[in-house]
Protein backbone atom coordinates (compact mmCIF):
# COMPACT_ATOMS: atom_id res chain seq x y z
CA UNK A 1 0.00 0.00 0.00
CA UNK A 2 1.28 3.27 -1.08
CA UNK A 3 0.76 6.14 1.42
CA UNK A 4 0.31 9.73 0.33
CA UNK A 5 1.06 12.61 2.28
CA UNK A 6 -1.47 15.56 1.91
CA UNK A 7 -0.08 18.93 3.08
CA UNK A 8 -3.32 21.02 4.57
CA UNK A 9 -1.15 24.25 3.82
CA UNK A 10 -0.73 23.50 0.09
CA UNK A 11 -4.35 22.84 -0.18
CA UNK A 12 -5.57 25.66 1.28
CA UNK A 13 -3.25 27.90 -0.82
CA UNK A 14 -4.66 25.91 -4.04
CA UNK A 15 -8.16 26.77 -2.59
CA UNK A 16 -7.56 30.66 -1.94
CA UNK A 17 -5.75 31.23 -5.38
CA UNK A 18 -9.34 28.70 -7.13
CA UNK A 19 -11.47 31.36 -5.33
CA UNK A 20 -9.27 34.73 -6.60
CA UNK A 21 -9.38 33.30 -9.79
CA UNK A 22 -13.24 33.18 -9.89
CA UNK A 23 -13.78 36.48 -7.88
CA UNK A 24 -11.34 38.05 -9.87
CA UNK A 25 -11.95 36.97 -13.27
CA UNK A 26 -15.51 35.65 -13.56
CA UNK A 27 -17.39 38.23 -11.20
CA UNK A 28 -16.15 41.42 -11.21
CA UNK A 29 -13.55 41.74 -14.32
CA UNK A 30 -14.03 38.93 -16.46
CA UNK A 31 -17.76 40.57 -17.92
CA UNK A 32 -18.62 43.94 -18.16
CA UNK A 33 -20.90 45.61 -15.92
CA UNK A 34 -23.94 46.26 -17.74
CA UNK A 35 -23.48 42.08 -18.31
CA UNK A 36 -23.33 40.77 -14.86
CA UNK A 37 -25.80 40.10 -12.37
CA UNK A 38 -26.78 41.51 -8.87
CA UNK A 39 -29.28 41.58 -6.05
CA UNK A 40 -29.66 44.89 -4.63
CA UNK A 41 -30.32 45.34 -0.93
CA UNK A 42 -33.70 45.55 0.07
CA UNK A 43 -35.63 46.46 3.00
CA UNK A 44 -39.49 45.42 3.78
CA UNK A 45 -41.89 45.91 6.17
CA UNK A 46 -45.96 45.47 6.47
CA UNK A 47 -48.33 47.80 8.91
CA UNK A 48 -52.22 46.85 8.97
CA UNK A 49 -52.70 48.41 5.11
CA UNK A 50 -49.63 47.91 3.60
CA UNK A 51 -46.04 46.07 2.77
CA UNK A 52 -43.39 48.87 1.65
CA UNK A 53 -40.57 47.91 -0.12
CA UNK A 54 -37.52 49.89 -0.23
CA UNK A 55 -34.46 49.10 -2.49
CA UNK A 56 -31.45 50.10 -2.85
CA UNK A 57 -30.21 50.75 -6.45
CA UNK A 58 -27.78 53.99 -7.07
CA UNK A 59 -27.17 54.63 -10.52
CA UNK A 60 -30.35 53.01 -11.96
CA UNK A 61 -32.18 54.95 -14.61
CA UNK A 62 -36.05 55.63 -12.99
CA UNK A 63 -37.43 55.19 -16.59
CA UNK A 64 -35.38 51.42 -17.34
CA UNK A 65 -37.08 50.30 -14.02
CA UNK A 66 -39.64 47.65 -14.46
CA UNK A 67 -42.33 46.95 -11.85
CA UNK A 68 -44.71 44.30 -11.61
CA UNK A 69 -47.18 43.33 -9.13
CA UNK A 70 -49.95 40.63 -9.27
CA UNK A 71 -52.45 39.78 -6.32
CA UNK A 72 -49.28 37.73 -4.50
CA UNK A 73 -46.12 39.11 -5.64
CA UNK A 74 -43.94 42.22 -6.90
CA UNK A 75 -41.04 41.47 -9.35
CA UNK A 76 -38.62 44.34 -9.99
CA UNK A 77 -36.46 44.70 -12.97
CA UNK A 78 -33.30 46.57 -14.00
CA UNK A 79 -29.68 48.04 -14.46
CA UNK A 80 -27.48 49.37 -11.97
CA UNK A 81 -24.38 51.27 -13.76
CA UNK A 82 -21.78 52.77 -11.92
CA UNK A 83 -20.65 56.84 -12.93
CA UNK A 84 -17.90 56.56 -14.50
CA UNK A 85 -16.42 59.22 -16.41
CA UNK A 86 -16.20 58.01 -20.05
CA UNK A 87 -12.42 57.52 -21.02
CA UNK A 88 -11.63 56.55 -17.43
CA UNK A 89 -9.76 53.70 -16.36
CA UNK A 90 -11.53 51.61 -13.21
CA UNK A 91 -8.32 50.42 -11.03
CA UNK A 92 -11.14 49.19 -7.93
CA UNK A 93 -14.77 48.93 -8.29
CA UNK A 94 -17.00 47.97 -4.74
CA UNK A 95 -20.19 49.38 -5.88
CA UNK A 96 -22.78 45.98 -6.85
CA UNK A 97 -23.98 46.63 -10.30
CA UNK A 98 -25.31 45.03 -13.37
CA UNK A 99 -28.82 43.71 -14.04
CA UNK A 100 -30.91 42.54 -11.79
CA UNK A 101 -34.63 40.83 -11.38
CA UNK A 102 -35.85 40.43 -7.21
CA UNK A 103 -38.97 39.25 -7.08
CA UNK A 104 -40.69 38.89 -3.33
CA UNK A 105 -43.72 37.03 -2.68
CA UNK A 106 -46.44 37.92 0.03
CA UNK A 107 -48.37 36.04 2.44
CA UNK A 108 -51.54 37.98 2.16
CA UNK A 109 -53.56 39.55 -1.00
CA UNK A 110 -51.96 42.92 -2.55
CA UNK A 111 -54.83 45.28 -4.20
CA UNK A 112 -52.98 45.85 -7.66
CA UNK A 113 -54.49 48.81 -8.58
CA UNK A 114 -53.40 51.19 -5.74
CA UNK A 115 -49.27 49.89 -5.71
CA UNK A 116 -47.32 53.00 -5.83
CA UNK A 117 -43.71 53.59 -6.23
CA UNK A 118 -41.43 56.40 -6.17
CA UNK A 119 -37.52 56.82 -6.31
CA UNK A 120 -35.60 59.19 -4.95
CA UNK A 121 -31.57 59.24 -4.00
CA UNK A 122 -30.92 55.86 -5.29
CA UNK A 123 -33.55 54.28 -3.09
CA UNK A 124 -36.58 53.01 -4.84
CA UNK A 125 -39.70 52.84 -2.65
CA UNK A 126 -42.69 50.58 -3.83
CA UNK A 127 -45.90 50.71 -1.21
CA UNK A 128 -48.35 47.76 -2.14
CA UNK A 129 -51.73 48.02 -0.46
CA UNK A 130 -53.53 45.32 1.14
CA UNK A 131 -56.69 44.00 -0.01
CA UNK A 132 -59.65 43.75 2.63
CA UNK A 133 -59.78 39.97 2.42
CA UNK A 134 -56.03 40.07 4.53
CA UNK A 135 -57.61 42.04 7.45
CA UNK A 136 -58.44 40.49 10.58
CA UNK A 137 -62.20 40.64 11.46
CA UNK A 138 -63.25 39.27 15.13
CA UNK A 139 -66.49 37.59 14.51
CA UNK A 140 -68.83 36.51 17.45
CA UNK A 141 -69.15 33.20 18.21
CA UNK A 142 -72.74 32.63 17.96
CA UNK A 143 -71.93 33.19 14.05
CA UNK A 144 -74.46 36.22 13.86
CA UNK A 145 -71.26 37.68 11.43
CA UNK A 146 -68.47 40.46 11.98
CA UNK A 147 -68.21 42.32 15.02
CA UNK A 148 -65.52 44.64 14.32
CA UNK A 149 -62.92 45.39 11.48
CA UNK A 150 -59.59 45.78 13.95
CA UNK A 151 -57.83 47.42 10.87
CA UNK A 152 -60.33 49.99 10.36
Amino acid sequence: MTSILWNPVLEMESMRQDLDRLFYNGLAHGKPEGDREFAPALHLWETDASYVVKFRVPGAKADEIEIEATPQMLTVIGTVTADVPEGAKVHYHEYGGGKFRRSLKFPGTIETEGVAADYTDGVLTVTLPKTNATRTVKVSLNGAGAIADENS
